[in-house]
């Protein structure tokens, strides 16, 4: 059984189904839904990693579903537009929610 005073948090990046399968066993689990600033910004992304064509598709599609999935898990979203911007957006969701724990 976790000790209630151990300070360590687990982070977990994860899709949809594995976060849904987390908030059934553990309701109290904050949930982030990390998004790109847009689908454009996404394929420019994913081209700028030099993936093919039918990945890119596929991934933009996946994206949109993910995305509709995450937005039904939670309502803590954090755009990935500015990588120092979005870290310490996460950063603010936890210490707000672990604050209000204590």
């Amino acid at each position: 059984m976790p000790d209630p005073a151990d300070p360590r948090h687990v982070v977990l990046v994860i899709e949809t189904q594995g976060a849904r399968n987390i908030l059934e066993a553990h309701p109290d689990a904050i949930a982030i839904l990390i998004r790109p600033p847009s689908a454009e910004v996404l394929e420019a992304r994913l081209r700028g990693r030099g993936d093919d064509d039918e990945h890119v598709l596929r991934r933009l599609q996946a994206a949109a579903h993910e995305l509709e999935a995450g937005l039904a898990l939670t309502d803590q979203i954090v755009i990935n537009d500015d990588l120092t911007t979005a870290v310490s957006d996460v950063r603010r969701i936890l210490e707000n929610r672990l604050s209000r724990e204590n």
